[in-house]
């Protein structure tokens, strides 16, 4: 039996993982779409960027959870590892995309 302490901090530490997923995926998203049409500024290969980094993060985030679950951990602990590995991904483009700015 997980103990309720456990339980409420593992179940915080899920629900921070998508609330901040979500919400560095949406910056990401505008800032590429201002860049799209001109208002920030933004390179050439941002939009191309944009499509190509998806396997890779989505490979990362299935290899996270594949880890979790052969370790036999609880499926809460197997999609936080998943949402943590596409986060680093979204933490990344949002940091870079916010220093280059409008």
């Amino acid at each position: 039996m997980i103990h309720p302490t456990a339980f409420v901090t593992d179940a915080t530490r899920l629900g921070t993982a998508w609330w901040r997923l979500w919400a560095e995926s949406q910056e990401v998203v505008a800032y590429r779409m201002l860049g799209a049409i001109g208002l920030a500024k933004s390179t050439p290969t941002e939009l191309a960027r944009m499509i190509a980094e998806k396997p890779a993060a989505f490979a990362e985030a299935t290899i996270a959870a594949s880890q979790e679950v052969l370790r036999g951990h609880r499926p809460d602990q197997v999609a936080t590892a998943a949402l943590e590995a596409l986060g680093r991904r979204t933490r990344a483009n949002s940091q870079r995309l916010r220093r280059r700015g409008t």
